[in-house]
Order: structure tokens, then sequence, then C-alpha cells
């Protein structure tokens, strides 16, 4: 008669090289296909951007200087358009900061270049 134990054990033996056995003749290929799709082409003139929405506080306070000196105080801009047109110049304006901000032989040296654009830092 044949062991109980030696049947089960050649059983799993098998098994498992037939699971082995039967991986290795699957063949699996990844294949890449470019499909080209329609080109978008646009363009947005800068005179017709204009934001959502504007929030302008009421109790602002305006300095003027006028032209030999003295400085007026007002509540009301002289030019919104221009103010307006100078607000967006700034939000769209990339800044690049290269800075050290220490170089010591205990620290040693914490160089950074960031650039920030709408308010948000895109690169560092």
């Amino acid at each position: 008669m044949i062991n109980i134990k030696l049947f089960i054990i050649a059983c799993l033996v098998f098994l498992g090289l037939g699971f082995y056995v039967g991986r290795q003749s699957i063949d699996v290929k990844t294949k890449i296909k470019y499909i080209r799709g329609k080109t978008l082409r646009d363009s947005i003139p800068y005179d017709s951007i204009v934001p959502l929405f504007i929030i302008t506080p009421v109790l602002m306070t305006y300095l003027e200087r006028s032209s030999n000196g003295d400085t007026n105080y007002t509540t009301t801009p002289k030019d919104t358009a221009q103010s307006l047109k100078n607000v967006l110049e700034d939000w769209n304006l990339s800044r690049t900061y290269d800075k050290i901000l220490f170089n010591d032989s205990i620290n040693g040296t914490f160089h950074y270049n960031a650039t920030v654009q709408y308010f948000w830092c895109r690169k560092f």
C-alpha cells in the first residue's frame, strides 16, 4: 500500500510543478498603439479676459499725489479700468526667487529657487 503522506506530498509537488509550467507557456505582451486625436487650436485675446467676479472693498482709501507734492485722500479710485488692468497684470506675473538662506560650515548651505505665479508656488 502507498503511504498516504507520500501520496499527498507527491500530488502537491506535481500540482505546483504543473502550475509553474502552465504559467511559463502563456505569452503576455503589452501592445501600445498611438491613436492621433483631433488637434485643438484657439486663442483668447487679452482684452476679452474678464474675471468671474471682482471684490471691491467699500471703504478703501486711495492716495493721490499732486504735482506740488501734496497728498490727497479719496474714497474713489482715479481710473478703475487701469487699476483692474494693473491687478490682472500683477496676477499673471511670474516671480522667481533665487536666494541663499544660509551658508556656513556647521549647517551647510541652503539655496532655493522658487517660481510663484497666481499666488501658487509653481516650482521649488
